[in-house]
């Protein structure tokens, strides 16, 4: 209740005439308001937050300013808000369903954000307006290089930029950004804010929306001009060519032994497929094992030829290596693919290498990050394998069970080392 003592309404003002000193977001799915600050390229700031029935309160001060009770585009996130002419209840109430509304964070109520006051009055939106561009300060300040290369990416998408050419004219804009000690902001970081814009739908306006998006026609072709292809397979059965295959499973099976296993006969051309007696290079972008202590060792003791075997990194600012990122770096994965001629892409674990701002736990999101990789696989030709892990959620589920990432017809532990034997397909995923 410090609160309401802390900041009280005038009584001597009438309802219909009463301005709010206070503006509450109610947030009735858990992370909601995070997630539409994480649209814009924000983050909801700590302040006195109260746990209700069903979700939570955040508190903040109005500043003199004037806000109804319109969520605006929280809506598609779960949120309402409560400004002028309405009213929240308190800590301490009790809710219909029984449960009583308490205090979550007892720090102090923040100002409302910028960005939430432009969001509510219907100036959120980086679309608002794509016809007129975005203003670009001589200096972008330190506190605002996230929030000002997010709208200026979001501008360079509503004008039909492609991404390609938007990655460049980021990189010459972060060089406008103020750069204090202890406080860098890399070229990854800006070019993540292209990443952001380009699944950014919340704040695209009604008028964009009916517009024909800048270079893109539909096409209808008739199926009969369609030339089937025959499916081959770069291991008998079980691994298809030019397709992304999963191999999930639990951890502590072996399925990182099992990729080392698969391309040591692909190197050495032994595996029982289409490239049976010819040796293949593979890539494997790994980012969670160490290659010198675990990937190489793995590889050797499977027996691949090592000078076929390639590991798949990223070069930022030319010296600065990170993993890969789906599907930010599928064009530069392709061009890399052509030039080395491989035919396997080892991927562990490939949910790691989803961007940030996708959601994992949903299939939509997933195959927004899959879909850009599938396309460079079925035009070169090279199969990405990739690994999944059984998080918590699937170890009691049993053997066959459907976990979202393929149907487990047959599973069998992969091979500890490579065997001298002919390998003999035992792993199906459809």
């Amino acid at each position: 209740m410090s609160v309401w003592r802390t900041i009280a309404v005038p009584a001597s003002r009438s309802r219909s005439a009463q301005r709010s000193p206070l503006l509450v977001v109610d947030e009735d799915e858990p992370g909601g308001f995070q997630q539409y600050a994480d649209s814009v390229g924000q983050t909801v700031p700590d302040t006195y937050t109260v746990r209700t029935g069903k979700g939570t309160h955040f508190y903040f001060t109005a500043n003199g300013s004037s806000h109804g009770n319109s969520p605006g585009p929280l809506a598609q996130f779960g949120c309402d808000v409560r400004g002028d002419g309405g009213y929240v209840l308190a800590a301490g109430s009790t809710h219909p369903s029984g449960a009583v509304y308490h205090v979550a964070s007892d720090c102090n109520v923040a100002p409302l954000p910028g960005w939430l006051a432009d969001a509510l009055d219907g100036n959120s939106g980086p679309f608002t307006d794509p016809t007129q561009p975005f203003e670009l300060p001589d200096v972008i300040k330190a506190g605002e290089r996230d929030q000002v290369l997010f709208r200026y990416a979001c501008q360079l998408r509503a004008q039909g930029t492609k991404v390609v050419a938007a990655a460049r004219l980021i990189r010459a804009v972060h060089g406008r950004c103020e750069q204090p000690a202890g406080d860098r902001f890399t070229v990854a970081q800006a070019l993540a804010k292209i990443d952001q814009a380009w699944g950014y739908d919340a704040g695209i306006t009604s008028t964009e929306a009916a517009r024909p998006a800048s270079g893109r026609t539909v096409r209808l072709t008739p199926a009969a001009t369609i030339k089937p292809r025959p499916v081959r397979w770069i291991w008998d059965a079980p691994v298809p060519l030019g397709e992304i295959t999963m191999t999930p499973g639990r951890g502590g099976v072996g399925k990182s032994t099992f990729h080392a296993w698969l391309i040591a006969h692909l190197t050495r051309g032994t595996l029982p497929g289409v490239y049976l007696g010819v040796p293949r290079p593979c890539i494997i972008a790994a980012s969670e094992d160490s290659w010198e202590r675990t990937i190489v060792g793995r590889l050797i003791a499977a027996g691949a030829d090592m000078s076929l075997v390639f590991r798949a990194e990223v070069i930022v600012d030319g010296d600065l290596e990170t993993s890969l990122t789906l599907p930010a770096d599928c064009a530069a994965l392709e061009v890399e693919i052509r030039r080395v001629g491989a035919v396997l892409l080892s991927v562990d674990p490939l949910i790691s290498t989803v961007a940030g701002r996708l959601d994992t736990h949903k299939d939509r999101d997933v195959r927004q990050a899959l879909q850009p990789l599938a396309q460079p696989a079925d035009r070169t030709g090279c199969t990405v394998l990739g690994n999944a892990h059984f998080g918590q959620v699937h170890r009691a589920r049993p053997a066959g069970a459907d976990d979202g990432f393929g149907r487990v017809r047959e599973t069998s532990p992969a091979p500890s080392s490579a065997s001298p034997k002919t390998p003999t397909p035992k792993t199906a995923v459809a």
